[in-house]
């Protein structure tokens, strides 16, 4: 559990990040029609869980930025806080577990992890980044440090191409 300290921090970072997404250029190809390409989907890792309500929502929202940020780079961000955010509170009684299993199983599914600020103060995220290391999924610890997906697509056709 994180500090009233640790939340204002996490405010601040969050902020930071909502600033430098106004720098970041859009993607060439929003608005396009896709269809013809795999969209590549990226994983949103990062802190749920604080000492307050006030900082789970900070949590929520810095994530659906990071998200957002994910979008412009042309990949479909899967962000877990929007998808499950305060469900705990609706029914407590599916238990925390469930969730754990249930967004990790998400992320699985996924072709790459990006981490939201406050990843280093989460054990969700810890294993979250674990696991996606175990199975090969390639962790970016920022979204500036994501390709776009025009980039990744010509990287993954590269690999796939059998060597002569």
């Amino acid at each position: 559990m994180r500090s009233r300290a640790a939340d204002a921090a996490h405010f601040i970072a969050f902020w930071a990040l909502v600033i430098s997404a106004q720098a970041l250029v859009s993607h060439p190809s929003l608005g396009t029609n896709m269809s013809h390409q795999k969209m590549p989907v990226a994983y949103v890792a990062g802190p749920y869980r604080s000492t307050t309500r006030t900082g789970i929502e900070l949590n929520i929202q810095s994530a659906r930025q990071v998200g957002l940020q994910v979008a412009r780079k042309g990949w479909s961000p899967l962000v877990p806080h929007a998808n499950t955010g305060h469900l705990d509170l609706v029914d407590p009684q599916v238990g925390d577990q469930f969730w754990l299993g249930a967004t990790m199983e998400l992320m699985r599914r996924c072709d790459a992890v990006v981490l939201a600020p406050g990843w280093e103060h989460s054990d969700g995220t810890a294993a979250e980044i674990h696991e996606a290391r175990r199975l090969g999924l390639p962790v970016f610890e920022t979204v500036h440090a994501l390709p776009c997906a025009d980039t990744w697509r010509q990287q993954e056709e590269i690999q796939l191409q059998p060597a002569e």
